[in-house]
């Protein structure tokens, strides 16, 4: 007979928890199933040229990003890349290479998990720190990218095998593996400078103690090194490029580096003794105040080299670490409350509550972190009805005021630059979930009051009520406020006078400042967590047999039934392509050795028009340079001259002359499918760049009799491409 047999239920899970292999039947295939390919997309494009510009450069004369130096010169992942080349086809070498670098990951994440519990003495808990990690990093999580680029990549890029190689560095670093450590974290510099470099000063600070001061003091003078107004040491001008407008020093950009440095240089500190958590806080704590302050004084600066470096990218250790080391904090105040058998809730831990709020939610939450900080700079009190109703009434004035800056915002009343909508209505979502959270909390400790005490059972149900009719109707920010005075004046802590004054401002608040505001408590929850926690489910009832007083062979039997469930999940759901891009990546190899037209050497005076996935990016579609494309503007940032000559051809295609224009993302895309497919529009360009002899032939799949045909490709059966030349043509 099937029984809850709570006599060997820990037991059994405490063996559950040791086996070895439970990490890797369960874990890996989670990480599948959550994490994707998405085919040659964004900078796979960018990489996979780089390997066919090094095998036949001749391909891409007059090809604005190969024209001024590229990329590839810093770091040899596209020597790594090329390998795939000799063994497979463009779309399959493309597909495995990133199946191997997202494998390197996971595998590196088990390591990077082990040797942290191992370090903080919790190798018990390994196996479910680890899934929790790789919930916590799944695709389209609320924290898994900043700006542009995700800390896990579906696509083929030198920045997923550098991050791999980082967090087996840090996992060597927290078995305090010198030698190891450094080759590994070098091995990652070398493949993406950008990424895995930030864990060379870590790795400085935690084996050369000595070099903290002198590194740190560098680092704060080195932005100073705009002064010189030589190459990189100068100020980047706002004709040049993207980087100083699509990235500009902004709230968001700051956010999550301003809680970094303070998570692991006050927070860390304050709740938890261990020694070598400590010392690896302290070593963090410098590297992310390095990159925070270059990212404030050098972005304002506007200094060339620190632009170029992207200093925002260190917010990948922060994602990577905050994790696990958070979770250690709250088992230490576990631990701590078992070992004294007393059991209490302070303003401490509500602290430490709000800051993992603050971390895990996206950002910005700005508001409750603030709250966290003042609650560890207070003496520590215990959780009561007042503090509780305090916070709440902080959450909701802080909300109140971002709610009105919204609505002035919208209607043009002022304008702050460190701010945008985008930004202010994130905060403002977080803020009502977080409110939400906190309302039932607060719901919770008032019925626990009038289960167990004759006393206040009016008061507590009326709090609750009013509590209740606050969830319902969000928009009356103030509501609490007037909960809040009312307790005061009720327990004589304010005279009637002030709790007079918090009345009319709460009900003026409502009467007239309400109609703009969101009425829905539950916008900020993070609905993205819902596809990860499917895939927990099934490792979820698989462990639970061990409440059941089953045979060890069952148990297995269902466990290794729940690893096959989720292989099967990940197998099927790991490509994402369409299958229009499936076909049109096949097509790819029939230009791997000879790209389309191969008689006409100037590359950089080819204009294409190409109906299909690839209307905006022939580059990649013949694997070929071109006038202009998608890719074009990629790595304008490192060299001036590249976006120069980006811009002049941009400017001749958009307006036929030249202005100072300068594309942001999205613009090249959206001319060519709202203006160049108007026939009119497309011939009036071809006859113009042809006109002042910015090109010599046009290619495109439509056939124009208004243009001279010079020759043709059959792609397909149903498909050829034409090749149209200018009267004026010298090639």
């Amino acid at each position: 007979m099937i029984f809850v047999n709570a006599k060997y239920f820990f037991s059994n899970f405490v063996a559950l928890l040791r086996n070895k292999w439970l990490p890797f039947i369960l874990g890996i295939p989670l990480f599948f199933c959550l994490h994707h390919y998405e085919g040659i997309v964004y900078d796979a494009r960018l990489y996979l040229l780089q390997v066919v510009h090094n095998i036949r450069s001749d391909a891409f004369l007059n090809d604005p990003p190969f024209m001024f130096g590229n990329q590839d010169s810093y770091g040899f992942f596209t020597f790594f890349y090329g390998l795939f080349f000799r063994l497979f086809s463009i779309d399959v070498g493309s597909f495995w290479a990133t199946f191997l670098g997202q494998s390197l990951l996971i595998f590196a994440a088990i390591y990077f998990i082990l040797s942290f519990v191992k370090m903080v003495k919790i190798r018990l808990y390994f196996t479910p720190l680890l899934l929790c990690f790789i919930i916590y990093s799944g695709f389209n999580m609320p924290n898994d990218h900043i700006f542009f680029w995700r800390y896990i990549e579906g696509f083929n890029v030198s920045r997923l095998f550098s991050l791999a190689f980082a967090i087996w560095g840090l996992a060597a670093l927290f078995r305090n593996n010198k030698y190891i450590s450094l080759i590994v974290i070098l091995l990652g510099t070398f493949i993406h400078p950008i990424t895995a470099g930030w864990c060379f000063p870590l790795w400085l600070f935690m084996f050369y103690p000595k070099t903290q001061a002198p590194i740190t003091i560098f680092a704060f003078v080195f932005p100073l090194t705009y002064l010189l107004q030589k190459g990189p040491f100068d100020i980047y001008p706002n004709d040049w490029g993207n980087c100083t407008h699509d990235h500009p020093i902004t709230y968001l950009m700051l956010w999550r580096e301003i809680v970094a440095v303070a998570f692991f240089g006050f927070i860390v500190p304050r709740f938890t003794k261990n020694e070598k958590l400590l010392k690896f806080s302290k070593a963090t704590f410098l590297v992310m105040l390095i990159g925070f302050f270059w990212s404030a004084t050098g972005g304002v600066a506007k200094h060339i080299f620190i632009y170029q470096v992207q200093t925002w990218r260190i917010e990948w250790l922060f994602f990577i670490l905050t994790m696990p080391v958070l979770s250690y904090l709250i088992y230490e105040q576990i631990q701590h409350f078992h070992h004294k058998q007393d059991y209490y809730f302070s303003s401490c831990h509500i602290s430490l509550f709000f800051t993992g709020f603050s971390i895990l939610m996206p950002a910005p939450c700005s508001g409750t972190f603030l709250i966290a900080l003042v609650l560890l700079m207070i003496p520590e009190k215990c959780w009561n009805l007042k503090l509780s109703l305090a916070i709440l009434s902080a959450l909701c004035i802080f909300s109140a005021g971002v709610q009105e800056l919204i609505k002035n915002l919208l209607f043009g009343a002022f304008k702050i630059k460190v701010f945008n909508l985008s930004d202010l209505l994130r905060l403002s979502s977080n803020l009502h979930f977080i409110e939400f959270l906190w309302v039932i909390g607060i719901i919770i400790g008032c019925l626990y009051k009038v289960i167990k005490n004759k006393e206040d059972k009016i008061l507590f149900c009326s709090i609750m009520f009013i509590l209740f009719v606050y969830l319902e109707f969000p928009q009356f920010q103030l509501l609490p406020v007037v909960l809040f005075g009312f307790i005061l004046f009720y327990q004589r802590l304010i005279k009637f006078k002030l709790f007079f004054l918090i009345l009319l401002l709460g009900v003026g608040d409502s009467l007239f400042n309400t109609e703009l505001r969101e009425t829905d408590i539950l916008i900020g929850f993070p609905r993205q967590i819902l596809k990860p926690l499917f895939y927990a489910l099934p490792i979820v009832i698989g462990l639970s047999v061990y409440f059941f007083k089953v045979s060890e062979s069952i148990r297995k039997a269902i466990l290794i039934a729940v690893s096959v469930i989720l292989a099967v999940f990940a197998f099927y759901g790991y490509d994402k392509r369409t299958p229009s891009v499936k076909k049109s990546e096949a097509y790819l190899d029939m230009f791997r050795e000879k790209t389309i037209f191969p008689q006409i050497e100037d590359r950089g005076k080819m204009f294409y028009y190409v109906l299909g996935d690839y209307v905006d990016e022939s580059r990649t579609q013949f694997l070929t340079g071109s006038y202009f494309s998608e890719t074009t503007p990629i790595g304008e940032a490192l060299f001036k001259k590249q976006f120069e000559e980006e811009r002049k051809r941009l400017n001749y295609i958009f307006f036929k002359e030249q202005r100072n224009f300068i594309a942001r993302r999205g613009d090249w895309r959206q001319f060519v499918k709202d203006s160049l497919s108007h026939k009119n529009i497309l011939l009036d360009r071809v006859s113009f760049l042809c006109s002042i002899n910015e090109i010599t032939h046009f290619v495109s799949n439509l056939r124009l009799k208004e243009l001279e045909k010079q020759d043709s490709y059959k792609m397909n059966e149903n498909e050829t491409i034409y090749l149209y030349g200018c009267s004026n043509a010298t090639n």
